[in-house]
């Protein structure tokens, strides 16, 4: 079953197949997801679903029981997983002055 599946916060829609590894539906949708182990300890690659549920992209599939996926590439670590910032993206994610 074909899934719309919306890479954000850019937007970007792309067709998948439900249980179709998170890595090549982002690298067919032109969308680098940073790896570092590629089995989920490092969380290098993780995202965000729908839901808030944060994943890690390199050990996770397309989910089954809808027919629209969010993927938003902002989570905690928000601004080291975003990879195409705007400059107002780059003003928000600077440190804090106390860090």
């Amino acid at each position: 079953m074909k899934v719309q599946v919306s890479f954000l916060p850019d937007n970007i829609i792309v067709e998948a197949e439900i249980g179709e590894p998170i890595l090549e539906v982002a690298k067919r949708a032109g969308i680098s997801i940073p790896t570092g182990c590629l089995m989920g300890y490092c969380h290098a690659c993780e995202v965000e679903l729908d839901e808030g549920e944060s994943i890690c992209a390199c050990i996770s599939a397309i989910p089954s029981g809808s027919k629209y996926v969010n993927i938003n590439l902002y989570t905690d670590i928000g601004c080291l997983l975003y990879t195409s910032p705007s400059p107002r993206d780059v003003e928000e994610c600077r440190m804090p002055s106390w860090a």
